[in-house]
């Protein structure tokens, strides 16, 4: 096996290692009020709204944002 086939392996390997790892860690988290992606509280008024809110409103914001031009690109 030639080294740069070995190397895509590894790499590969290593993406769906941490993927793994980044669902486990957001599973572990929900619907305990901890922002998936920063990690901090999230607003007890945003959770009574719906207590399955996975982000704050600034990393959601964030989310939103990307999505909105990543869709006009």
């Amino acid at each position: 096996m030639k080294v740069i086939d070995r190397a895509c392996e590894l790499e590969q390997w290593q993406r769906e290692q941490d993927l793994a790892q980044h669902f486990k860690q957001q599973a572990a988290q929900a619907g305990t009020g901890i922002c998936c992606d920063c990690g901090h509280e999230i607003d007890p008024k945003r959770l009574a709204v719906n207590p399955h809110f996975e982000r704050c409103v600034m990393c959601q914001s964030r989310v939103e944002n990307r999505t909105k031009h990543a869709r006009r690109i």
